[in-house]
């Protein structure tokens, strides 16, 4: 495989004061290998594991962890209702990592910056969050208040740097928060909805810009529009949508720009894709979805290559791809009779490259499938979008933020090698400043590249 050097460059966040940095780095970039593809020069999509009841079935999150090893959650238990969580490997190889009592449903799971599990679920009439460890144990449910709780059937958990988790709760049936979750449960309101503003969207998911700046919809009785809540708390009514379109999905790219899918946009009202600049205020319709066969997009993925990837909600269900130089749409596999997305199947990028996905249905049994789609995506690369303390003495504990992390073989300060470096998520590594470092970049290298920071990082 070829390689390349490149030079990337961030603005973010960071810090209690919401200090605004430009990160820039090297990384080696490797070039895309070739695309698997079947006789009619459709990528191919691998089944590699069939939800059947032994790991549970309907699954509806899927995390990698590790690189090649994935974590998520079903919806049923080998014997009926309830909720698992799984762990699954690129070979297909499943084990049941956690079966829940039968009245605990979970809505989702997400890694955590500290090595466990952080979820929100269901274990005695009202939704709440929960935090358990990888190997199934040492379960901690947090109780809500008696009128507080969180929409497990398609809640949305948006993790920070700083370890908590961002969410939408139901405070009662009319009035919706905004807050943030502690690993230990606690809550800090963020904003509360007032009848005017609406209520939010669901489906829509939410997003988090490079600025720490919190996206998403809610729905009025006579429109649906996109919101921001900064991170200094001020709320804003940013953009309304057209009427009756039905929002699919929100992503946020590294340089603000966030893209979404209207599930039933366009002339011919089966969906379209769209990009909205919050700097500019600009509306753009990128492509729109064909009166038949791939129709109704459900969910949306940005991947490393710098494209849109996703899958529709049609039966049967398609994998599309949208180059955003272009703003060409294409059909990546025809239709998926297995792998069935009719409510959206939650995909992300793996580190080898793939797009690996889990659909709630399909599969011999109906009970879902975990896939990998093979389009020939570069591995991508690591790269550092903040690290925190930015100054610290030797022996300190320093947090490196950014994407595409796991894996993590080494970690230099100006040089001088750590001697202990946790990738405990995609986004998140931790190590101690060696003996020895002095001031200076600090370079992180994955078995997909290294990449090196403009920034210093201060030695006292």
């Amino acid at each position: 495989m070829r390689t390349l050097r490149s030079r990337i460059c961030i603005r973010l966040s960071s810090g209690p004061r919401r200090t605004l940095v430009t990160l820039c780095g090297a990384a080696l970039l490797a070039l895309a290998p070739a695309v698997a593809q079947d006789a009619s020069g459709k990528v191919t999509v691998k089944v590699l594991y069939i939800f059947n009841g032994a790991v549970g079935s309907t699954p509806n999150t899927i995390n990698e962890v590790y690189p090649g090893k994935f974590i998520g959650n079903t919806t049923e238990t080998p014997t009926g209702y309830g909720s698992t969580i799984f762990s699954v490997t690129e070979a297909g190889d499943a084990s049941l990592v956690y079966q829940a009592p039968a009245l605990f449903s979970i809505g989702t799971i997400l890694p955590a910056i500290n090595g466990q599990l952080f979820g929100v679920g269901n274990p005695v009439g009202s939704h709440n969050f929960f935090t358990i460890n990888r190997k199934g144990s040492d379960l901690k449910v947090y109780q809500l208040g008696s009128n507080e709780t969180v929409d497990s059937s398609y809640p949305w958990l948006v993790p920070s740097p700083s370890g908590d988790f961002y969410a939408v709760m139901v405070v009662t049936s009319t009035q919706y928060e905004i807050v943030r979750v502690a690993f230990d449960g606690k809550i800090q309101v963020l904003y509360t909805f007032t009848s005017s503003e609406g209520t939010p969207d669901r489906y829509a998911g939410v997003a988090m810009g490079p600025e720490g700046d919190f996206y998403g919809f809610n729905d009025t009785s006579t429109n649906q529009y996109l919101y921001k809540l900064s991170h200094t708390g001020t709320f804003t009514r940013v953009f309304t949508l057209p009427s009756g379109h039905g929002n699919a999905g929100l992503v946020a790219a590294p340089d603000g720009t966030l893209y979404g899918a209207l599930g039933n946009g366009g002339p011919n009202k089966t969906g379209s894709i769209y990009k909205f600049s919050p700097t500019t205020g600009q509306y753009t319709t990128l492509a729109t979805f064909p009166k038949t066969g791939m129709t109704y997009p459900a969910t949306l993925l940005l991947a490393d290559d710098g494209n849109l990837y996703g899958n529709t909600s049609s039966l049967p269900s398609y994998l599309f791809r949208l180059d955003l130089a272009t703003n060409q749409l294409e059909d990546l596999t025809g239709p998926l009779y297995s792998e069935s997305c009719d409510f959206g199947c939650p995909m992300l990028q793996g580190s080898d490259g793939k797009i690996y996905g889990v659909s709630t249905d399909g599969g011999s049994g109906g009970g879902g499938v975990f896939f990998s789609v093979d389009a020939g995506l570069p591995p991508p690369q690591p790269v550092i979008q903040l690290f925190s303390p930015m100054q610290a003495s030797a022996g300190a504990r320093v947090e490196l933020w950014g994407s595409n992390l796991l894996g993590a073989t080494s970690v230099t300060f100006d040089g001088i090698p750590c001697t202990n470096v946790l990738a405990s998520t995609s986004q998140s590594v931790f190590v101690n400043v060696p003996e020895g470092a002095t001031s200076g970049p600090i370079t992180i290298a994955t078995p997909n590249g290294s990449f090196t920071t403009q920034e210093s990082f201060t030695v006292q």
